[in-house]
């Protein structure tokens, strides 16, 4: 088994229950209103990817580009169904 980072529990280990459990805190999708362009989507799903925004922004622009506007799409759902940080 790896070794852990110092603070961190054993990475991988078994639960009692034989499942296997995750020290990293839950990630969540969300709208970042600090880095945001227009709407904090791009800057929300570059962080959950843990990617940088300007590459990110890059992708939704070519998914715009897309001949049936999957990216306005997927963009305008993103800035109602997703919540602010």
């Amino acid at each position: 088994m790896p070794a852990a980072p110092a603070g961190m529990g054993p990475v991988g280990a078994v639960a009692p229950n034989g499942g296997w459990t995750s020290s990293a805190a839950p990630r969540r999708l969300r709208r970042i209103m600090s880095r945001k362009k227009i709407a904090g989507v791009c800057a929300g799903f570059a962080e959950y990817f843990d990617m940088d925004v300007t590459l990110m922004r890059l992708i939704w622009v070519g998914l715009l580009l897309m001949p049936p506007n999957i990216g306005i799409i997927g963009y305008i759902v993103a800035c109602f169904v997703l919540p602010k940080e």
